[in-house]
């Protein structure tokens, strides 16, 4: 009878899992990646605004830094100049009373240089025996003298 045939037959299961469960608890900002089998998919990640958020803050701390040092460079300046014309009337203010004050030095030599002639005058006068009491005596009575011979003369002259 007749030969036999073979026959075989095979079979292969293949099972693959995939879970796509993810818990997340509290804010989700990150990215999380579950159940991915063979391809990382197209995947965007975004920082929700934090990088721009941070430019801008960083820009505003530049610029009020910026600000607050020309204030205080302003500030500097004008105490300076304040400083300065403060100065410079002081010295001034000095410079008067120094003038002032050589004024009445120069005065009070004057008048030291005038009370000493005056003592010179008086000491020569007491050495020769002419002080004013006895001069002054004598020239009024000269005057007296003189305007009674001049009376007389007149009187008799009519």
């Amino acid at each position: 009878m007749g030969g036999g045939g073979k026959s075989s037959s095979s079979n292969t299961t293949n099972t693959t899992t995939v879970s796509g469960t993810n818990a997340v608890q509290g804010d989700n900002l990150g990215v999380i990646l579950s159940g991915i089998q063979g391809s990382v998919g197209n995947i965007t990640v975004t920082d929700q605004g934090a990088v721009n958020a941070a430019k801008e803050t960083a820009k505003q701390a530049l610029e009020t830094s910026a600000d607050t040092t020309k204030e205080a460079l302003s500030f500097g300046k004008d105490s300076l100049k304040e400083a300065f014309s403060f100065g410079e009337k002081s010295l001034s203010a000095n410079k008067s009373a120094i003038d002032a004050i050589k004024a009445v030095a120069n005065q009070a030599s004057e008048n030291t240089r005038t009370a000493l002639a005056v003592a010179d005058a008086a000491k020569q006068r007491e050495q020769t025996g002419l002080d004013n009491s006895s001069y002054l005596t004598k020239f009024a009575i000269a005057a007296c003298v003189a305007g009674g011979v001049l009376g007389v003369v007149a009187l008799r002259g009519k």
